[in-house]
C-alpha cells in the first residue's frame, strides 16, 4: 500500500479512559475510501488513570509525553512519530459520525489544504461549521460572554454551501489537514496550554495561503468536557483568557493587543467583582476565593509576554492531597563495546551508548 493510501489520526488525552473507547470506536466505524488504511496515533499527557492501558489496546500506537504539554504541544508530538500526508487531528470528546467521510478526505486530496466537518454541538440544535476569529468579533464574543461561534451561521440547511471555500476558521475539534501545510507553518504554538491553539493555528494557515473547505457530508458530534472534566476550572478560564492575549500579542497590532488586554482584564474584574459579592451575601468562601483567583488573572492579562505559557498545568490530586510527579522511566546504559558477562543477556532495543 502507498503513503498516499494512509491517513494518521492524532488524538490528544489526559486521563480520558471515559472517552477514549468512543472515540476510536467511531474513527474505526467511519466510512473511509476502500484500501485507506487508517492508523491511530494516541498522544497521551501522562494520565494517572486507566486511559494508557485502553490506548495501548486499541490504538495503533501510543505515546506518553513524559508531561502534560497541553493540546497542541501533544498533537506536535504525535504529528512528527507519524508520516502519513493526510492528517486527522482531534479532541479526545469528539465522535465521527459514520457517513462523509469519504469524500472529506477526497476533496482534501484534489481541492483543499484543510477540510472541515459539519459539528453536532451536544448543546446546540444545529450543525455547522464555527467561524470565530475575526479580530473583532474575539472581543466581541469575550465581553458579551457569548459562544464563539459566530453569529447566524447555519450553513446545514444550505446545500449550495456544501464544499464551500470557508472564509473564516473551522471548529478545532476534530479537522482534517494535509501534512506538508501543518508542517509549513511549523504546526501548533505549544505557548498555548489549552484554548486558542487551533485559532492561532489557521491564522498562520490563512496569511500563508492555504485554503479551507467545508463537508458537511462530514460530521462530528462534539460531546465536549474531555479538557474540564478532570481540572480546576479556574486554570482553564486562565488559559483561554491568556490565549487570547497570546493571540493578539503574537498576530495584531500593538493598539489592538492593548486593546485586547483591556476588555479581557475588565471582563475578568466584573468576574471577580459578582463572584466576591455572592460570597460576601452568602458567606462562601470558596466564592471568595474564585474572585481573588479571576482578580489575579486580570492582572495576569497585563503581565502575560510571548515567553510564557498560558497555563500550567494542573497538579494531580487524591483526596485533594498533591501527588508526586510520576517517576521517569529508568534509562538503560550499556557498554556496547565491552564483551558481555557470561551470564548476561542483552537487551536489543531502548539502549543508549556510553
Amino acid at each position: 500500500m502507498s503513503q498516499a493510501e494512509v491517513l494518521d489520526v492524532v488524538v490528544v488525552t489526559f486521563n480520558s479512559e471515559q472517552l477514549l473507547p468512543a472515540f476510536i470506536d467511531s474513527v474505526r466505524q467511519a466510512h473511509w475510501p476502500d484500501g485507506l488504511d487508517v492508523r491511530i496515533t494516541v498522544v497521551d499527557n501522562s494520565s494517572r488513570d486507566a486511559t494508557r492501558a485502553i490506548a495501548e489496546r486499541l490504538a495503533d500506537q501510543v505515546h506518553d509525553t513524559g508531561a502534560n504539554l497541553g493540546f497542541g504541544g501533544a498533537i506536535n508530538h504525535g504529528v512528527a512519530r507519524t508520516t502519513a500526508p493526510y492528517l486527522l487531528l482531534a479532541n479526545v470528546d469528539v465522535r465521527l459520525l459514520a457517513g462523509g467521510w469519504a469524500a472529506a478526505l477526497r476533496r482534501l486530496r484534489t481541492a483543499a489544504d484543510v477540510v472541515a466537518p459539519a459539528v453536532v454541538d451536544a448543546h446546540l440544535a444545529n450543525p455547522g461549521p464555527f467561524a470565530h476569529v475575526r479580530a473583532g468579533t474575539l472581543l466581541r464574543t469575550h465581553f458579551a460572554r457569548k459562544d464563539m461561534r459566530g453569529a447566524g451561521l447555519d450553513f446545514a440547511g444550505d446545500p449550495t454551501l456544501r464544499h464551500a471555500r470557508i472564509d473564516g476558521w473551522p471548529c478545532g475539534a476534530a479537522f482534517l489537514i494535509r501534512r506538508d501545510a501543518f508542517e509549513s507553518v511549523g504546526g501548533y504554538d505549544p505557548g498555548y496550554f489549552l484554548y486558542m491553539e487551533e485559532t492561532d493555528l489557521f491564522w498562520r494557515l490563512h496569511q500563508a495561503g492555504h485554503t479551507f473547505e467545508w463537508v458537511p457530508e462530514a460530521a462530528i458530534l462534539h460531546v465536549g468536557g474531555g479538557d474540564v472534566r478532570n481540572g480546576d476550572r479556574t486554570l482553564f478560564h486562565r488559559a483561554m483568557t491568556l490565549g487570547k492575549v497570546r493571540f493578539f500579542l503574537k498576530n495584531r497590532s500593538a493598539p489592538q493587543a492593548a486593546l485586547a488586554r483591556a476588555v479581557l482584564g475588565a471582563d475578568c474584574v466584573r468576574q471577580a467583582a459578582t463572584l466576591w459579592a455572592k460570597g460576601v451575601a452568602t458567606r462562601d468562601a470558596a466564592r471568595r476565593g474564585q474572585a481573588t483567583a479571576w482578580l489575579t488573572m486580570a492582572g495576569d492579562t497585563w503581565r502575560y509576554r510571548l515567553d510564557q505559557p498560558t497555563a500550567q498545568p494542573p497538579v494531580p490530586t487524591e483526596h485533594g492531597v498533591p501527588l508526586a510527579p510520576a517517576p521517569a522511566p529508568a534509562e538503560v546504559v550499556v557498554d556496547l563495546d565491552a564483551p558481555p558477562a557470561a551470564d548476561e543477556r542483552r537487551p536489543t532495543a531502548g539502549l543508549t551508548r556510553r
